[in-house]
């Protein structure tokens, strides 16, 4: 016969499974003394001992940060964290000279978070594009020495740059930087299939470029059967629209359409590469792809 089973007593109490509690939560507990986190400081001087600190409590502030810095603009690299909302850990969590430890840095923000504070960073990442990026931003570099050879690659670049980069002003004929180019794409309608561009009939214009967008759905300009962007075949990229600032009261933001002195520059480069900068640099370097025409201009948006 099988053995009945052995009833619990009082005294035999049903043991309790053993609940993990997460910062926020131990922040919270009545008692501090569980949630009290163990650092291990580097040693003073010769000495092989390292001094033990304890935290009683986690950190349970509330942490803002914004993206509006050089820093966090000089490089852009997903899942970015800015290094002012970094650095509100690293200050309550260690000391001066002390080192910390980011084994999957990406951009390094957390680096620069531990240098702006005089500690220590180690930073390592599987992307060798997140350790090259982490690196030069990390790296010390005399203010003075690079300012002047920014300013010397600046001036070297002054012809090139015009030649590329400049559009007649409108009002006033005048040679300007431009400030961006807006490309769009051409498109294939299914159902006469005749090709149009989605800036010229499908734009949502608004008073800033930034704020204008494409409509999702919108009726073919040729036989005006409803279509939607996202099942039309691209062809083409086409350039549409330069931003630029001029004559004007307080210099204000104009755009307009590309002009025939936008056009020649755009078909010589077609034509004859991209320039090479440096030494000589009238030697230009062979289009490859008339794919790759867009990647030109550091300036460009797509719409």
């Amino acid at each position: 016969m099988p053995k009945p089973k052995k009833r619990r007593t009082n005294s035999q109490p049903k043991a309790m499974k053993k609940q993990t509690m997460k910062p926020r939560q131990a922040c919270q507990h009545a008692g501090f003394e569980e949630a009290s986190f163990i650092l291990r400081e580097e040693p003073p001087g010769n000495s092989e001992e390292a001094e033990v600190r304890r935290v009683e409590k986690p950190f349970c502030g509330n942490i803002r940060a914004g993206k509006n810095t050089y820093v966090y603009d000089a490089h852009t690299y997903h899942t970015k964290v800015p290094p002012e909302g970094i650095a509100k850990l690293v200050e309550y969590y260690t000391k001066p000279g002390q080192t910390v430890l980011d084994p999957f840095c990406g951009s390094g923000m957390t680096g620069v978070a531990a240098g702006n504070l005089r500690r220590k960073a180690l930073l390592s990442d599987l992307s060798p594009a997140a350790t090259f990026i982490a690196r030069h931003l990390n790296t010390p570099v005399c203010a003075d020495a690079y300012l002047q050879t920014v300013r010397k690659v600046l001036e070297d670049a002054a012809d090139l740059e015009a030649e590329l980069y400049h559009t007649p002003c409108r009002n006033c004929g005048t040679l300007t930087p431009l400030l961006y180019t807006v490309w769009s794409y051409g498109v294939m309608c299914p159902k006469c299939d005749r090709e149009f561009v989605l800036w010229d009939v499908a734009r949502d214009e608004k008073p800033s470029v930034r704020e204008s967008k494409i409509l999702s759905e919108f009726p073919c300009p040729h036989c005006a059967s409803p279509l939607k962007k996202r099942r039309m075949k691209r062809t083409h990229r086409y350039p549409v629209q330069v931003g630029y600032k001029c004559c004007g009261r307080g210099l204000k933001e104009q755009t307009a359409e590309l002009c025939e002195h936008d056009l020649a520059v755009l078909e010589r480069i077609e034509a004859e590469g991209i320039p090479n900068f440096g030494a000589g640099h009238r030697h230009r370097r062979t289009r490859k792809s008339p794919a790759s025409c867009s990647s030109r201009s550091p300036h460009s948006t797509s719409a």
